[in-house]
């Protein structure tokens, strides 16, 4: 099957077969620039359409149904930002019928930058979602400081993004549960320092505070080449000294660390 929505991928963070949905066959659209994005910039003229999305996906749900490489769920990620696609909500409702009828127990999974998940309409979409089915939003949280949290993201600090990641994530979280997505790598040959892994710590506390639902953290590191060699990955070792500091500041919440291929914690 020559399908261009729907792939099946062996992601470390689901620790298996993901099933991938593509919003953005045509090109990349994204609301952040990160300089460790895999997905460089294309142009094909593929377009979307839902009719499609069902075909495909009710096709690689019934290949894998009854298998022996058991699916851990289905992400929308793709060339891009999700939640930028109009076809978001309406792709997720067909999702969830297709999913129902031959692996209701797998979840879906959002994967965003959250600079559009504050919105009110979006949310209760997501809340219907979560009644409905296994569901889990990874928003990422790359940072703890501006300084930071422009470099990762490849914004402006102008663009005063960082303040609607925080707002966003805070605004949602304390609705849905969150599972926060943290990339760790080198930039300009540099691992995050301690003070910049403590700022982090200090954010996320404040979150729980302000009553974040916080399921866990997932601190991640390059596994692929980047579009820009800005940034190259920690090593295990690095990947595991900066877990530790963070979770000596976090005792009780779940945390898992994924190294360049497997995960290490």
């Amino acid at each position: 099957m020559d399908a261009q929505l729907v792939y099946p991928v062996y992601s470390r963070r689901s620790e298996g077969i993901s099933i991938g949905i593509d919003l953005f066959p045509d090109a990349k659209h994204c609301s952040f620039n990160c300089p460790y994005c895999e997905v460089h910039p294309f142009r094909h003229d593929h377009t979307f359409s839902l009719e499609q999305l069902t075909s495909e996906l009710d096709a690689i749900l019934s290949s894998y149904a009854g298998t022996r490489e058991p699916v851990k769920d289905i992400a929308f990620a793709g060339h891009g930002e999700p939640l930028l696609s109009p076809y978001f909500i309406d792709a997720v409702t067909r999702a969830i019928a297709i999913k129902i009828k031959h692996m209701p127990e797998i979840p879906i999974i959002l994967i965003t930058n959250t600079l559009q998940l504050g919105d009110n309409h979006l949310i209760n979409f997501l809340q219907t979602v979560r009644s409905q089915t296994p569901f889990s939003i990874w928003a990422k949280l790359d940072a703890g400081t501006p300084d930071q949290f422009y470099r990762m993201s490849g914004l402006k600090p102008e663009s005063n993004a960082f303040e609607t990641v925080k707002r966003n994530i805070i605004t949602a979280g304390k609705i849905l549960p969150l599972v926060i997505q943290t990339m760790l790598a080198r930039y300009q040959g540099f691992p995050p320092t301690d003070y910049e892994l403590t700022e982090y710590t200090k954010l996320i506390h404040s979150m729980l505070d302000s009553g974040v639902l916080i399921e866990r953290i997932d601190l991640y590191t390059i596994s692929r080449k980047p579009i820009t060699p800005v940034v190259s990955p920690l090593t295990d070792a690095e990947l595991i000294d900066a877990v530790h500091s963070i979770a000596n500041h976090l005792p009780g919440k779940a945390i898992r660390a994924f190294g360049k291929s497997t995960r290490i914690m």
